[in-house]
């Protein structure tokens, strides 16, 4: 026989591991519709990481416009369909208080994801967007009017609630809650509180140590705003390793309409790095030696330009890769420069 603080110790186990599946699915769902329109589009999954820090990244992805617009919707659009064919399998007979608990907070969770494209579209008529938000790409890509965008996820909300009324889920929560309100229930002692206020302190420190334990020192880290004019451009820095280890490398790149190379060469000039991208949330893990090293990021917006690049680092494109690359520098050739925003830590 469990005593009343295995109980509450269980529960509030359960409840968290609960807590965490659910944001793990969800943002299996939202990563994996980028991931899925991006394979669509001939792109290839270079990383892909749920979680609290979830992201995927996608390269070589032919996109068109459509494309694109897609790709940055499809992370709402994902969970939203698979809410939907959940809710039709939806059955309020079912006598586990869980089950019904699981689908309402699926179902506010998923429905609250369309908030921030309400909201966004509304605030970008006043201010700048966020930047590298999805709804914010979204925006620059597809050209819509705000306001129509807002209206749609409005009306998906909407439609979402409309379906789980429909099934009853929201009525058998109500039901649910009413009922444990009506049930007396014994408060807490002393013994039970500081049990359960203990599991949350052991919880919290066993995920900061952890996070402590994995935490290294950065050996490189820079971040920065500029506009590209030229057809060619390149950007170097340079840094030292002291250790030899594998070392986590995060980056993050917004350069639409333009192709970025990224290289890392050692103090020999062996390209230990490189990857071509427009852009990209990329995190990665990255052997280094000790030593010198030299990052190099090559801007290029001219088509002929990019070709002959390409041939003088014996980079291997087909001719339709090319013409799909030709394509994406096309978007703002015209434009007087192209703006672009980079980071990048490796520690």
């Amino acid at each position: 026989m469990k005593t009343g603080t295995e109980k509450t110790i269980i529960k509030t186990a359960a409840s968290l591991l609960i807590f965490f599946l659910l944001v793990y699915l969800y943002t299996l769902l939202h990563e994996g519709g980028h991931a899925l329109v991006g394979i669509i589009y001939g792109g290839r999954i270079n990383n892909f990481v749920l979680g609290f820090d979830a992201h995927v990244a996608v390269s070589g992805a032919n996109f068109t416009q459509i494309g694109e617009s897609l790709f940055n919707a499809a992370g709402v659009l994902l969970p939203a369909i698979c809410l939907a064919v959940a809710l039709i399998f939806y059955n309020r007979n079912v006598k586990s208080i869980i089950y019904h608990y699981l689908y309402a907070i699926c179902s506010i969770m998923i429905t609250g994801s369309f908030f921030a494209w309400v909201a966004i579209p509304v605030i970008s008529l006043f201010t700048t967007l966020p930047a590298g938000d999805d709804v914010s790409k979204f925006l620059n890509v597809s050209g819509l009017n705000p306001l129509l965008i807002s209206l749609i996820a409005f009306l998906l909300m909407f439609l979402l609630v409309l379906v789980a009324c429909k099934k009853g889920l929201y009525s058998k929560i109500k039901e649910n809650l009413s009922a444990l309100s009506q049930v007396r229930h014994r408060n807490l002692n002393k013994r039970q509180t500081v049990v359960v206020v203990l599991v949350f302190i052991l919880f919290g420190s066993a995920i900061f140590v952890f996070n402590q334990t994995l935490l290294r020192n950065k050996v490189f880290e820079t971040s920065f705003s500029m506009n590209v004019h030229d057809d060619l451009k390149d950007v170097k820095m340079s840094f030292a390793v002291d250790t030899n280890k594998t070392y986590k490398m995060n980056m993050k790149l917004d350069a639409e309409g333009m192709l970025t190379d990224i290289q890392i060469y050692d103090d020999k000039g062996n390209k230990v790095y490189q990857n071509i991208c427009e852009w990209f949330t990329y995190d990665s893990h990255l052997s280094l030696n000790a030593g010198n090293y030299q990052f190099v990021l090559t801007f290029i917006r001219n088509p002929e330009v990019m070709a002959q690049y390409f041939e003088e680092k014996g980079y291997e494109f087909s001719q339709e890769e090319l013409d799909g690359l030709k394509k994406l520098l096309a978007k703002k050739r015209n434009e007087e420069f192209i703006p672009v925003s980079f980071s990048a830590v490796i520690q």
